[in-house]
């Protein structure tokens, strides 16, 4: 009867207003570094798909000239519950910002130790060794 009287009306449900009560704005944002790795840009578009099929909006920062400080603060000013860094320039003022504001923090190709962080990445060498068995395998 509710969701009836909602549709009528043409009622949206406000993410923002949502937000205030929840206390979580359903916002990730990547950071991502493309002039450095063209790859980052398609890691980009799956993630923020993804993000989207769970109920997520994605917040693009990218990062202008090297300034990873520059795109965080952004981020962080959109109140954004996690936060995905594509680039291969971290900081430790980067870090500290999220640990600071509470955000998420996810790297992608990259592992800090002693940081609060997923990361996500490939295993290089055994990638390399899996591409030269393939290869001798097929005699190439």
């Amino acid at each position: 009867m509710v969701m009836d009287a909602a549709a009528k009306l043409g009622y949206t449900p406000n993410a923002i207003a949502r937000s205030l009560i929840s206390n979580r704005s359903g916002l990730v944002a990547i950071a991502l570094d493309s002039e450095s790795n063209p790859m980052y840009d398609i890691q980009s578009r799956t993630l923020a798909l993804e993000i989207q099929k769970r109920g997520g909006q994605v917040v693009l920062c990218p990062i202008d000239k090297d300034d990873l400080d520059l795109a965080i603060s952004r981020a962080i000013e959109y109140q954004v519950d996690g936060l995905i860094i594509a680039t291969s320039r971290l900081t430790s003022r980067a870090f500290a910002q999220c640990e600071k504001f509470g955000v998420h923090l996810s790297l992608i190709n990259r592992y800090v130790e002693n940081i609060n962080a997923n990361s996500a990445g490939i295993d290089n060498q055994l990638a390399g060794k899996q591409a030269a068995d393939y290869l001798v395998e097929k005699r190439l």
